[in-house]
C-alpha cells in the first residue's frame, strides 16, 4: 500500500519528504512486526538486540560501552536493558577489577537458549521478508539507505543528530 494511503496524506512538501516518512513509516512497521514475535518471549526488541550483540562475541566479554555502540537503538538505556536481562539470567555482568566503572556482559546459556527459540520466528520473518523483496532489491535498497546516511554525514546532518542528544542527555 502507499504511503499516502497508509497515512492518509494524498499530498507532500516534496518527494524528499514523502521518501524521509516512508523511510520512518516502514521502519515502524517492521518494529512492530518482530516486536509482535518478541512479546510472546517477554523480551523487548531492545533487549533482543543486546542478546544477538552478546551471541555474536558468546566466548568474550563486551563491555557495556561497547555493546551501547553496536546497538541499533543508539538511544536506549543500555545499563537499565542489562540489568533486566541480568535479573532474568539470560546475561551475566562482571565488574572490571582494574577499573570499576568498566563492566563487562556476557550472555548465559538460558540466554543462548532463548535466542535459539526464538530464532524460528524471526527467521519466518526474513522468510517472508525474501519473497517479498528479490535480492538484487535488497541490495539495492541497503546500497541506498548507506549511501544515504554518508551523504547525510557529510551534510552536516549527524551533528544536528549529535547536539539534539547532547541537549536530551545522551551521549554517544
Amino acid at each position: 500500500m502507499k504511503l499516502s494511503e497508509e497515512i492518509q496524506q494524498p499530498t507532500f512538501r516534496s518527494v524528499h519528504t514523502e521518501a524521509i516518512l516512508n523511510i520512518h513509516f516502514t521502519s515502524n512497521w517492521l518494529f512492530r512486526i518482530v516486536q509482535a514475535e518478541l512479546n510472546a518471549f517477554g523480551i523487548s526488541h531492545e533487549q533482543y538486540n543486546i542478546l544477538r550483540i552478546l551471541r555474536g562475541n558468546r566466548e568474550g566479554t563486551y563491555c557495556l560501552r561497547d555493546v551501547q555502540e553496536r546497538m541499533l537503538n543508539r538511544t536506549a538505556n543500555a545499563t537499565r536493558l542489562v540489568e533486566k536481562l541480568r535479573k532474568r539470567g539470560l546475561l551475566s555482568r562482571r565488574p572490571n577489577p582494574t577499573n570499576r566503572r568498566m563492566v563487562g556482559v556476557r550472555i548465559t546459556q538460558a540466554g543462548l537458549d532463548l535466542l535459539d527459540e526464538m530464532d524460528g520466528p524471526i527467521q519466518e520473518i526474513e522468510r517472508r521478508t525474501q519473497v517479498a523483496l528479490s535480492s538484487e532489491d535488497a541490495s539495492r535498497l541497503t546500497e541506498i539507505l548507506e549511501g544515504l546516511r554518508d551523504r547525510l554525514e557529510v551534510s552536516g546532518l549527524a551533528e544536528s543528530r549529535q547536539r539534539a542528544e547532547s541537549r536530551q542527555g545522551v551521549s554517544r
